[in-house]
């Protein structure tokens, strides 16, 4: 998954920092993904899906706040 975007000010937004701010998002919002996905729209003033949002939130790229969801299951 690549999704570093340019900022306004021309700096690179990483896709691990996309994937941090989608995991808190998910974590400030109950841990409930229709929730959490509203509030990512919003705050984006995007279309995002619910499953794109989980795509996110549940990447095996480990950040601080992945809770263990980083790991492949068995």
């Amino acid at each position: 998954m690549d999704l570093n975007i340019t900022t306004t000010n021309k700096k690179v937004f990483r896709t691990t920092q996309s994937i941090e701010m989608a995991r808190l998002v998910f974590l400030r919002f109950g841990e409930d993904i229709p929730s959490a996905t509203k509030a990512w729209n919003r705050l984006l003033e995007n279309n995002c899906s619910e499953e794109q949002f989980a795509e996110l939130v549940f990447s095996l790229t480990h950040t601080e706040n992945c809770q263990g969801w980083c790991v492949k299951p068995d």
